[in-house]
């Protein structure tokens, strides 16, 4: 069994790959214009951040807005 986990792991993020774009497309669709160029005004600064777990390395894409004040997050993994 041990011998699929990583096959299976790596199932796993196609799937939530394809479902995290799929939700992007939709949201796009049916998000406020006004909304939308907000967004897309906004300073972000993003960055690539290896996460260790469990003896494993994991490349992480981190995006968050430019600010002089602590602001909440949200993680999605």
């Amino acid at each position: 069994m041990k011998r699929f986990a990583g096959i299976r792991f790596g199932l796993i993020g196609v799937v939530m790959g394809i479902a995290l774009c799929a939700q992007t497309v939709v949201a796009q669709e049916w998000s406020q214009p006004w909304a939308r160029e907000r967004i897309a005004k906004s300073p972000r600064h993003s960055e690539w951040v290896t996460v260790k777990h469990d003896g494993r390395n994991v490349e992480t894409l981190v995006v968050y807005p430019e600010s002089k004040e602590k602001r909440p997050v949200v993680l999605v993994i």
